[in-house]
Order: C-alpha cells, then structure tokens, then sequence
C-alpha cells in the first residue's frame, strides 16, 4: 500500500469563466520542499518548477493542457499562478501528524 503521492490536483475559477481551470502538480520531495520553503521561491518559479499541467474548456489553447511555461507567459494569469503556489507550499508543509508514544 503505497499512501505517499506523487501528484495532487486542484481547481481553480476565475469570474467570468464557466469551468475551472484544472492544475496537476507534482508533490514535492523533502529536498526540494526545503528549498523551496528556505529559499522562499517566486510563485512562478514554484509554478514552473512542479505544475506538470493546466487545462480549461473555456480557453481554448488549454483545452487539451498546456504546461506551466506557457501558463506564466499568458497575459492575466498570475492569480492563478499564486494560489497555485500557495496549495503547493501548503501540501508541502502538511499531511504529518505526531502522536505522543508513551
């Protein structure tokens, strides 16, 4: 049983559109969570690092996905891009619990 992710999904919606816009990220390692949270990366670079891919019905060059670089060059799009960053720094920091042996 593996319990360990590999990739989340999330669902994004802007005012105006219809459908959400569909982010697949990649789950950080310890490593890489590290510096991303010690370094206090940009939202773009935490977008471009780990969004593997991002579609939406209502735009049509994203109907069949397109990848982060192409996100971050569109024009509008850095809401999106922030609470991307956001969830991805936040799954890093969670998902841990401790429980007191004794």
């Amino acid at each position: 049983m593996n319990i360990f992710k590999k990739e989340e999904k999330g669902a994004y919606t802007f005012d105006g559109m219809e459908s959400p816009v569909e982010v697949r990220y990649r789950v950080a390692d310890a490593a890489e969570a590290e510096t991303v949270i010690m370094d206090q990366l940009k939202d773009t670079e935490i977008f471009e690092k780990f969004v593997l891919e991002a579609k939406c019905k209502d735009v049509d060059e994203w109907v069949e996905g397109v990848d982060a670089d192409q996100v971050i060059k569109t024009p509008g799009t850095f809401g999106l891009i922030h609470l991307v960053a956001v969830d991805i720094v936040n799954r890093m920091r969670m998902g841990v619990q401790r429980k007191n042996l004794q």
